[in-house]
């Protein structure tokens, strides 16, 4: 084996090992002394592959969520039905991370702003989908602004209503309803409010599909 595929197999141990601890016991709890015990390398070895836990956090979500979105593409349209396709990721997101088995680690990434930084990182093409649907007069520019104010508002909403669950939303619907919501709150076309209503209850069922016939997402 070569040396490239060697680390990149250790690197793929140490992500499988973090993940395992982070999930177990939360990120908070977690430390790189254990994560390098379990893997049976040293600390300083460790930090070669990631230079912090939070790189490996991030990375863990990252694969996530990529892996959320790639569902989500299976029975959405992304060109199409951009709106639904948002709402119906933002559902999954929320759905498959607060099971039990994932929630400690939901409420430390959202507390130490991890999920926001892969969320922001992800890009604003939803976005563009949506003013090439709806807003087609819209420049690159001031879509691109109104998808970076998405991306940051819909995180934050997120961390919020997670963490803080015995605040009064100032929207009426479940958590991905009001996410979906505030992130696209300051996109204006014909029929939005309506769109946006029937987006965010049909991702449900469109969730519930996506479990029922890929149990082993979880």
């Amino acid at each position: 084996m070569s040396t490239e595929k060697r680390n990149d197999s250790k690197k793929e141990e140490i992500l499988q090992v973090a993940r395992d601890l982070f999930l177990s016991q939360g990120y908070t709890k977690t430390s790189i002394r254990q994560i390098a015990a379990k893997v049976q390398i040293s600390v300083g070895l460790t930090a070669y592959h990631f230079k912090s836990k939070r790189d490996m956090a991030v990375e863990i979500v990252r694969r996530i969520f990529h892996r959320l979105a790639g569902y989500t593409k299976m029975y959405v349209n992304r060109h199409e039905t951009p709106v639904l396709y948002s709402a119906t990721l933002i559902c999954l997101n929320y759905t498959v991370l607060s099971q039990p088995s994932y929630r400690p680690f939901y409420e430390d990434i959202l507390r130490e702003d991890i999920l926001l930084d892969v969320i922001i990182e992800t890009g604003v093409e939803t976005y563009m989908c949506i003013r090439d649907k709806y807003c087609p007069w819209m420049s690159d520019e001031e879509t691109e602004r109104l998808g970076w104010y998405g991306n940051y508002v819909s995180a934050s909403m997120e961390r919020s209503l997670v963490l803080y669950q015995g605040m009064k939303p100032l929207v009426p619907g479940t958590i991905p309803e009001i996410i979906l919501k505030a992130s696209l709150g300051m996109w204006h076309f014909k029929g939005d409010v309506q769109v946006i209503e029937e987006s965010g209850r049909k991702a449900s069922e469109i969730v519930d599909q996506i479990l029922m016939e890929h149990k082993n997402i979880i």
